[in-house]
């Protein structure tokens, strides 16, 4: 596959497809044989139901590990002035921080989360919509194969057709299961 590209793997329940693209993660064992990975940034939907009380904003943000390392930065350079900001500010623009929250809350807003609930916690979250808070997460990291098991259990037709119209314009491969 190249970029650009997606693949659906569509097939009964039991036959395999989450354990395929779990195997691709790296999170199942391979009994034999080999896989081999594309290089890059790899990202997988979690399937595990998050809680706690986070705001939800929060928790999208904190999914790219390397836009938190570079807010902490930010922060910590604040102190120090002179390069040291200089070159916080520098990595926080290189990752695209400086528009980080407009992009949570585009993907947010994609998937039917209202405005006001951004700072809510997500123990205020129902199943469902905590569900859809990992997909705003795996989309919002940037990533060159992202993994997507079932995306669209917990969506409405609105969010489905937002979904589509942002995988057509994603510019890595997308594995999905259906």
């Amino acid at each position: 596959m190249k970029p650009g590209e997606s693949l659906l793997i569509v097939g009964d329940s039991g036959c395999g497809k989450s354990s395929l693209l779990g195997a691709l993660a790296g999170d199942v064992l391979l009994d034999a044989g080999d896989i081999d990975r594309p290089p890059g940034r790899l990202v997988r939907l979690d399937q595990a139901v998050p809680g706690g009380t986070t705001p939800i904003w929060r928790y999208v943000f904190e999914a790219d590990a390397a836009l938190v390392a570079a807010s902490r930065a930010l922060d910590g350079a604040q102190q120090e002035g002179g390069m040291a900001l200089a070159e916080a500010h520098d990595r926080w623009e290189q990752l695209g921080g400086h528009a980080a929250r407009a992009r949570i809350g585009e993907l947010l807003a994609g998937l039917g989360f209202a405005e006001s609930q951004a700072q809510s916690a997500i123990e205020s979250l129902s199943g469902g919509w905590r569900m859809r808070l990992n997909l705003a997460r795996a989309l919002f990291v940037p990533s060159d194969l992202l993994l997507l098991d079932e995306p669209t259990n917990h969506l409405d037709l609105d969010a489905i057709v937002w979904l589509e119209r942002w995988l057509q314009r994603y510019p890595g491969t997308a594995l999905i299961v259906s």
